[in-house]
């Protein structure tokens, strides 16, 4: 599940400093080698690797959102990037291995069209790429698409299967992630901060507001 927070926007300091630090991040390609694997080179996937912020801009993190969220978290920065010019780009259908629930503000959403896509729950064979566990599109079938806007914090349920596509440039997102809670928790404690959710319809593949 996927909701708009009304969390605060990272001050113009630390805004700033995140930006400074992603101009120097290297991506490893390798991690694109997979992404191409699991979907058996028949679209464009995009390099894509989450860092951990260093400890510095962590505390700068800390400060500014634990007053609004009490339980541990810990911070990074998602990039991703297309690499070809006359094609969409895409990050295939994934759960996070490690964590399970993040909160991500969209530093740059990556094009116009750039959308999350939230796909209905199922068991299959799962292909390990670093840090996350992705299957081909074909294997699953669509719940419903969101559009995530420059500017805004949303919560994502990254236990269900989601991908981001139609990536044409680049995607730049900062992460708070969590580890040992899950979305109904954070709904349940924290849903003074939720504005809307998107939830599906049965028996649909468009999403809607609660």
């Amino acid at each position: 599940m996927i909701a708009l927070l009304n969390l605060p926007k990272p001050s113009d300091d630390l805004l700033s400093t995140i930006i400074q630090h992603i101009d120097t991040l290297q991506i490893n390609n390798d991690a694109k080698k997979y992404y191409d694997h699991t979907q058996n080179g028949n679209i464009n996937c995009s390099e894509g690797q989450i860092f951990l912020l260093p400890r510095s801009i962590y505390i700068s993190v800390l400060k500014e959102f634990y007053p609004y969220i009490k339980n541990r978290f810990d911070a990074s920065i998602g990039i991703f990037k297309n690499t070809n010019a006359t094609k969409l780009s895409y990050l295939p259908p994934h759960i996070d291995s490690t964590r399970t629930l993040t909160l991500n503000y969209i530093i740059n959403e990556g094009g116009e069209n750039t959308l999350t896509t939230m796909y209905k729950m199922c068991s299959p064979k799962l292909t390990k790429a670093h840090d996350i566990q992705m299957i081909p599109y074909e294997n699953l079938e669509v719940e419903f698409s969101v559009k995530t806007v420059k500017g805004n914090w949303y919560v994502t349920d990254v236990q269900n299967y989601h991908s981001v596509d139609n990536i044409e440039t680049q995607r730049f997102i900062l992460s708070i992630s969590f580890n040992d809670i899950n979305y109904s928790y954070f709904k349940n404690k924290y849903s003074n901060l939720i504005v809307n959710e998107w939830l599906p319809y049965v028996g649909s593949n468009h999403g809607h507001f609660d």
